[in-house]
């Protein structure tokens, strides 16, 4: 279903040299958040990403599957998702890095 995504996060992912653990866990969050939002790729907002990621810390996940998913997600707002312009993915970008780590 989200075949062509997933060529994308590789390709990107391979640039910048990251193991292939690491792309498998990128597809697999990616895939996992994306099912989980139920919108298309061109719908996806900054509130998307933010409501997952609390969703899955109030679920007392565990800080390194949540800080999977927010790695995974970063990556593909950042490297592949469209954002409208470049002071919103700066937003963005500053979000995520920030974004509130479960202890």
């Amino acid at each position: 279903m989200y075949e062509d995504i997933f060529d994308s996060i590789r390709s990107e992912a391979e640039k910048r040299n990251l193991r292939e653990r690491t792309i498998q866990l990128y597809c697999a969050d990616v895939s996992y958040f994306l099912r989980c939002i139920g919108k298309p790729v061109s719908d996806l907002t900054l509130e998307d990403a933010e409501s997952f990621l609390t969703i899955k810390r109030l679920e007392s996940r565990s800080p390194e599957t949540h800080n999977h998913y927010r790695s995974a997600i970063k990556f593909f707002y950042k490297q592949l998702c469209i954002l409208p312009d470049y002071a919103y993915q700066r937003s963005f970008i500053s979000i995520m890095m920030t974004f509130p780590v479960p202890t």
